[in-house]
Order: structure tokens, then sequence, then C-alpha cells
């Protein structure tokens, strides 16, 4: 996010360039014919440079190295204080907003930590490109320079993943006008596969007002290979959630989004012997009117294998069974979360803990709403999915789900994973029932390599659900 803008800078203001010729090399060249090849490149294009380093060498002369002004502040250590804060690259109006998000501000002391949270949450908007910074003066006050790179107005994107669950999956993704910070936009993505799916979403934003969202989204489920209990089942049904929300709305670390929704179920088949937790499978075609908030905070420095910062996500759904008819509570809720944390240790381990809950409140829940565990990734199947690894696919558990977990990775070489991961979860009727839950755990040890169209996933697991090994195999991005 922030290498580009200091490499440029930086090549204007040398004094001598070397540059090597690395023809047939890059940055995943590491065997070591490789290293022996271009760090004698390196060598050959410094002696051909002789003259222009000895230039520098008479200029500099063989004195002590003296300082030119004040030593540098470490801002790591020692926080500093700023007078200004100027945001280049964008609008008068555009400064002025972001200037207005950021929770730092001119008279404040500020460390490394605050100015990197500044620039994430400016590049969170999704408007730009990068964003990089200069701390300028030579003492204190100090003006804080941000500059930023406008990305593209329009965006198409496509991804893939291979699997031994769905085979291929394809995503497709089209953007108008969504990395602008006023006015429309309008955002579609669709994935063609075994469990397609099509989302549509519209929204207006403005400076100083949250944003305005309508969206809709429609899938179709088609699997055979979950679980209820012991039992296998198969299932069909087509789904569609229509929202009208507000979003762009902070509260702590949080961006809060909230307003109306409604979800039509419509299952064309649905077969098992045995159905856990007080779900009803009476209601096959009905539409479930609601209100709902969302929050969610995020710090990670990368999204499949990051060593610092935090996710948290935090969800209500308040749904009314409104045409359910007379027999059935006028409402039920739903409030679930998930979190992670990674945490570096020395340089090549991180231990990553992770967690999910999910707490349905209320009787006779319609089947769709169910919840369900299972598989590596958030959502794999239905929305509220939690992963859990040990289970491949999916199993419906009772109203009431916590999943912990954690993951002990080490980074072999660049971009190559071995990770050991330990999950555990309990479900349960009520609160009043906890003990008499169950208790599920799950083992797994997996190798990953983070190419460039997603990582490359190998998992061998076990869990006490399935009693038998296991195996996943992935290529792409998650989706």
């Amino acid at each position: 996010m922030f290498a580009e803008d200091s490499f440029e800078r930086n090549i204007r203001n040398v004094d001598v360039r070397i540059k090597p010729d690395l023809t047939g090399y890059g940055m995943m060249s590491f065997d070591a014919v490789a290293i022996d090849t271009m760090l004698n490149r390196g060598y050959k294009a410094a002696e051909e440079m002789k003259e222009e380093l000895d230039a520098v060498r008479r200029w500099v002369g063989t004195d002590t190295l003296r300082l030119a002004g004040p030593k540098a502040i470490d801002i790591d250590r020692t926080p500093v204080l700023i007078d200004s804060i100027e945001i280049l690259g964008v609008s008068g109006k555009e400064a002025d907003y972001l200037r207005a998000k950021l929770k730092v501000h001119a008279g404040d002391r500020v460390s490394r930590s605050d100015v990197e949270n500044a620039l994430n949450t400016i590049f969170g908007k999704g408007s730009y490109e990068y964003v990089s910074y200069d701390m300028l003066g030579r003492e204190e006050p100090f003006h804080l320079r941000i500059n930023c790179k406008r990305g593209p107005k329009h965006l198409l994107g496509v991804g893939f993943r291979l699997d031994t669950e769905e085979l291929v999956s394809l995503l497709l993704n089209v953007g108008l006008n969504t990395t602008a910070m006023r006015g429309s936009s309008l955002d579609m993505t669709a994935r063609i596969g075994a469990n397609p799916y099509l989302d549509v979403h519209y929204a207006y934003e403005t400076p100083r007002w949250p944003t305005f969202n309508i969206r809709a989204d429609f899938r179709w489920t088609d699997h055979n290979n979950f679980l209820m209990g012991e039992n296998r089942f198969n299932v069909a049904y087509l789904s569609t959630t229509q929202e009208v929300y507000a979003s762009n709305m902070e509260w702590s670390n949080f961006d809060v989004k909230g307003g109306l929704q409604n979800t039509y179920f419509n299952i064309a088949h649905l077969l098992a012997s045995d159905v856990i937790g007080d779900y009803d499978r009476s209601l096959w075609k009905m539409d479930y009117p609601g209100v709902f908030i969302d929050g969610t905070a995020y710090t990670l420095d990368d999204g499949y294998f990051p060593r610092q910062g935090f996710s948290a996500h935090l969800r209500y759904d308040l749904v009314s069974r409104v045409f359910d008819g007379p027999g059935y509570p006028g409402f039920f809720g739903i409030v679930s979360g998930s979190g992670q944390m990674p945490v570096p240790i020395g340089r090549r381990f991180t231990l990553s803990m992770l967690g999910g809950f999910r707490f349905i409140f209320g009787d006779d829940i319609p089947i769709p709403f169910a919840n369900v565990l299972g598989g590596e990734m958030f959502g794999r199947y239905v929305d509220h999915q939690l992963p859990f690894i040990g289970i491949n696919n999916a199993a419906f558990r009772r109203n009431n789900l916590v999943v912990l977990r954690s993951d002990l990775r080490y980074e072999i070489y660049r971009n190559n994973y071995i990770t050991a991961a330990f999950n555990y979860s309990r479900d349960f009727y009520s609160f009043r029932q906890f003990e008499t839950g169950e208790n599920l755990y799950g083992f797994g040890l997996g190798y990953a390599y983070d190419t460039i169209v997603g990582p490359l996933k190998a998992l061998v697991h076990w869990s006490s659900m399935t009693r038998k090994v296991g195996a996943y195999l992935s290529l792409g991005f998650d989706f």
C-alpha cells in the first residue's frame, strides 16, 4: 500500500542508480542457482558504475559521518506532535470528508500505529490504489501529509476456485462508479457453479450522511451431503433476500450498518430421517421480513495469512413470522458474531485464534435459519455457516452454537505455509440446558501456497463427528 510511492520518489532522488539485468528472474526466484546468479549480476552492475561510485566517495569524504540535521525520531517509540494534516490526490471536499473520518487531528501526538490506522481508514474506502504519508519538518510540531492515488472508477473482476467439494466455481463482478465517495454506484456479483447466486447492490453516498443502500441476492442451494446428527440428507431450495439499509455509520472501531430486510425461501425438497435442534420442517415457501444491525471491524494485514491486526463481526436479526399463520410466535431473534486475532511468534510462526457464535431465540425455527457448521470458510453454503476443521460440506446443529479454533502456522519460506489446526464446538437447545449440549472436536494438518490466483491448499483432518480421516483440496479465492 505504501511501497510504490516511496520507490518512485527514491528513484528520482538518488545520486547513483545501479540496475542489474534480472531478465528471467522475479520475486519468486528463491532457489540457490537463481540467488547466486542475481548476486553476481548485481556485483557486475556495480562494477560498471565504478566511476560514479568513486565520485560519490570523494564527495562524501573519509571523515566520520556527521549528521546534517537533527537526529530522526523513531515514532514507533516516541509519539510526535502534528500541527496540520494535508491530504493530496483528492478534491478539496473529499479531503475535508476524509479528514473528518480520521481518528488523528491537528494538535495530537501520534505514533506510527496511529498514522497507519489513519491510512487504513482511507484505503478501506476502496477508492484508492494506494495511500502513503510523509512527516514533514525538522522539529515538532510536524506536518502530516497523506498521499492518495485514485483507483479506477469502474471495476471488472473475475475469480475462480477449484476444490474437492464443488469442483469448479467462477465469480464475476462488475462495479459501476464503485470507487467514488459521492453519488450513486452499482455493484453486481455472480457465482457460476454447483450452487450459483446473483448479488445486486445499489448505493448512494454523500459526504456528511450515512450511505443509503438497496441490495438483493438470489441463491440456489442444492446439496446431498449435509449432515443432521449422524444422518446425511438432501436439500434443495431457492432463497432471495432484499435489504434497504444505511451504512458507513461508525461506532468505536466498528463500521455499522442497519435497516430492513426480507428473506424468501422456496424449499424444493428436503429428505432427512431426523432433524437436530428445535426446527420446523413444515413451512416450505414463506417470506420472513425483519430488521437487522451489523457491525464489522477489520485491521488484518492479510486476508488469508495474517500476522497482525484483528477482525470482529457482530450482528442482530429480528425476524417476523407474520406470514407463518396464527399458531406461530410473532418473532424470533438471532445474535451472531465472529472474530480473529493472529499473534506472531518470532519471524516464522503465527498463532491465530478464531471463534464464532450464533444464538437463535425462539421456538419452531424455520429450517433455513438453522445453525450450520463445517468447511474452511464462513458462509460456504449458507450465509451464516460457521467453519469447522474436520467436517467437509456442512452439518446442521442445535439452536445455540459456539465455535473456538486455534491455528499454529509456520512459514517454511516465502508464501509456503504449514498449519496445525484445532477447533472445538458446543451446541445446545437453550442456555438453561447448556450442560446437556454436545461437544465436537476437530483437528487438521495442512499445507498452503499463496499464489497470484488465490491460495493452493491441501488439508488432512479428523473430527469426533465423522470419526474418520478426511481430506480437502482447493485452489483459488474464498467465495
